[in-house]
């Protein structure tokens, strides 16, 4: 899955999966500093939208991911149900 960074808190990704919306999942995030060390961030998102879409020839799915106050919330739920 590849997946820019649109607004502070939405992600765009290019999947081979299609999501569906209000599916939760956790965006796992390498930065690299200009030491070339690398740190890494995960964090909850959740599924705004997802579409089908033609890159060079193949189906992939674009999803539109929301971060911020309510992924985390949906995150705990979706563990206590497990």
């Amino acid at each position: 899955m590849v997946v820019q960074q649109s607004e502070r808190d939405e992600w765009i990704a290019l999947s081979r999966e299609a999501a569906l919306t209000g599916e939760t999942l956790v965006l796992d995030v390498v930065l690299t500093d200009v030491d070339a060390t690398e740190m890494r961030q995960r964090f909850p998102v959740y599924v705004i939208d997802s579409q089908p879409v033609i890159v060079d020839g193949d189906v992939r799915h674009r999803i539109r991911l929301q971060g911020g106050d309510l992924a985390p919330i949906l995150f705990e739920q979706q563990v206590r149900r497990g």
